[in-house]
């Protein structure tokens, strides 16, 4: 009966002591930002700005583009301001074709977050497209 408390309190200790924290790579040499993210992807490219109607967006990468693979995009739009209620993404070339477009979903009040799936023949010029409904679309070149 007297052990009961002390492994409890071990228990406890052992617990609290096993928080991880976030991983931190070393600098890299251009504009890519290297840090864990709070989804754990330690990519996170600044891929440009993108006008889409009244939208102004940054658009960033945080997962490579592979042939076959899904792909990891946020696209942080101007704060203080609505976000657009239908957004969709697709990797490959303006039409669409053979690429399978993602609605993104609001992550927090500035940002939405998309996971494309490149196609299985993605082309060297293929484009990372985004569609807002009523706005309009346009298009960065992602990093491979």
């Amino acid at each position: 009966m007297t052990k009961s408390p002390f492994l409890l309190s071990l228990a406890l200790v052992l617990a609290a002591c096993n928080r991880a924290e976030p991983t931190k790579l070393p600098a890299a040499q251009s504009s890519e930002q290297t840090t864990a993210t709070e989804h754990g992807h330690t990519m996170h490219l600044d891929l440009g700005q993108l006008q889409l109607g009244a939208y102004t967006l940054q658009v960033f990468q945080v997962a490579p583009v592979e042939a076959g693979k899904e792909a990891d995009f946020d696209l942080e739009f101007a704060p203080q301001k609505p976000l657009p209620e239908n957004v969709r993404g697709w990797i490959g070339n303006e039409t669409g074709a053979g690429s399978r477009k993602v609605r993104f979903l609001n992550e927090t009040a500035s940002r939405m977050h998309g996971h494309p799936e490149s196609p299985d023949n993605l082309a060297s010029d293929a484009k990372f497209w985004i569609d807002i409904e009523g706005a309009g679309k346009g298009f960065v070149t992602p990093k491979r």
